[in-house]
């Protein structure tokens, strides 16, 4: 829902960064935007060392091409 929020953003010329993180809010999250293509990866609060990257969730939307003029 993030990585939506943030290409939703994108595509009404609104900061995209902010709408994913307020979409993940008080969670351990990266933001990456490159381009029309935002991607989250949200992180568990609990950290379990022998699970490892099984609990992280990754997420990817594209906004799509650019518009023209």
């Amino acid at each position: 829902a993030a990585a939506e929020a943030g290409a939703m953003a994108l595509i009404q010329d609104e900061d995209p960064t902010a709408a994913a993180r307020e979409a993940v809010a008080g969670r351990d999250a990266s933001i990456e935007v490159a381009g029309r293509r935002v991607r989250v990866v949200v992180r568990p609060e609990l950290r379990l060392p022998f699970a490892g990257d099984l609990l992280v969730g990754r997420a990817e939307a594209d906004a799509g091409p650019e518009p023209t003029s």
